[in-house]
């Protein structure tokens, strides 16, 4: 067992920004949950390119109606028309950048993935970013004990459901310390955490480098950040970031 495991637990993003995937690369293991509510219009189905123009235009994924208490292992992906639709905005945006060639069809073949579900299709997507920028980082999609672990956390303990739900899964999947965005230091205690044995550390993201080519576009998709970088930089970009 790796006695310094580091585990980070993300949503699934819908081809998120750099920073997400800077995290994957920093930790040992990095768990996709869907185990939770469905939240619409966020980055779990939505995100943003920029066009010739600087303008953003929103890309998206397109699902089934769902109830209000759904989880995101249980939404369904409607027909597969929005994906070539999506190529296609892809194609017409990025025509003109300078890795077009080089990044489109990699693009291409993960927004035509199969999948019919929103979880499988959004962590297939992000899995196959990660092998595009050589991440080794362990990336797992599901578990059968997950829903599970989510029925056993008690909202009446004195430890927040949030903190239950990390510090199980980090016992779960071996792992010492827990990495999260830093956008948790107002929902994470490092004491409470330190008294169940799990350390836990923040991840502030390294944009300076993509700034300095997309200015404040730099939260845009990771398309984005592919078309006018190419695969080489990228893959020198997503080493940034730090923990503290």
């Amino acid at each position: 067992m790796n006695k310094n495991c580091k585990l980070a637990i993300m949503q699934p993003y819908f081809f998120p920004y750099l920073g997400y995937f800077q995290l994957i690369e920093k930790v040992d293991k990095f768990v996709l949950y869907g185990n939770v509510t469905f939240r619409k219009k966020s980055f779990i189905t939505r995100n943003s390119l920029v066009d010739n123009a600087n303008r953003q235009e929103d890309i998206r994924v397109f699902v089934q109606k769902a109830s209000s208490n759904s989880l995101i292992i249980d939404i369904k992906l409607v027909d597969s028309d929005w994906k070539q639709r999506l190529t296609r905005q892809v194609r017409n945006i990025y025509a003109n950048a300078p890795y077009f060639s080089e990044c489109y069809p990699l693009l291409e073949a993960l927004i035509l993935n199969p999948a019919v579900d929103l979880h499988t299709y959004n962590s297939e997507t992000i899995a196959g970013i990660c092998d595009l920028l050589h991440i080794k980082t362990s990336i797992i999609i599901e578990n059968n004990r997950l829903a599970e672990i989510e029925n056993s956390l008690d909202s009446n303990l004195e430890l927040p459901v949030s903190t239950q739900r990390v510090i199980k899964l980090c016992e779960f999947y071996d792992a010492q310390t827990y990495c999260n965005p830093e956008g948790g230091v107002e929902l994470y205690s490092k004491c409470m955490f330190a008294k169940h044995n799990v350390g836990l550390s923040f991840f502030k993201a390294g944009l300076d480098d993509i700034h300095a080519i997309r200015g404040e576009h730099k939260y845009t998709s990771i398309i984005d950040v592919l078309m006018h970088c190419g695969l080489a930089q990228t893959r020198e970009c997503v080493k940034a970031g730090s923990f503290f």
